[in-house]
C-alpha cells in the first residue's frame, strides 16, 4: 500500500526520544507498506462516527490513520488519554 504522512504526524513523531517506541512505530509503518490489503493489518479499529478513519494501538500510544483509495495517511501520534480522540480526527 502507498503511505503518506501529514505535517502534524511528522512533527509529533520528531519529538519522540524513546528508541523502543520509535522502533515499534517504524515496524507498524513497514507492515502497512508491505501489506497488499487493509484487511491484513492487525491492531486496527475503525473510529465510530468517522468513516475511513482508524486507529492503531501501540501500547499506551495511538496512531491515527485514514484510508483514501489505496493510500494510507498517517495523521496522529500520541499517548492515549482522554484528549486523544479530541485531537484526531
Amino acid at each position: 500500500m502507498k503511505v503518506e504522512f501529514s505535517k502534524s504526524f511528522d512533527k509529533q513523531t520528531s519529538r519522540i526520544k524513546d528508541k523502543k517506541l520509535l522502533h515499534k512505530m517504524r515496524e507498524v509503518i513497514r507492515k502497512v507498506m508491505e501489506c497488499d490489503s487493509f484487511a491484513e493489518l492487525t491492531n486496527i479499529k475503525p473510529l465510530t462516527g468517522y468513516p475511513g478513519y482508524y486507529r492503531i494501538r501501540l501500547g499506551n500510544y495511538r496512531i491515527g490513520i485514514s484510508l483514501e483509495g489505496d493510500t494510507v495517511w498517517f495523521h496522529f501520534f500520541g499517548k492515549r488519554d482522554e484528549s486523544t480522540y479530541k485531537k484526531f480526527p
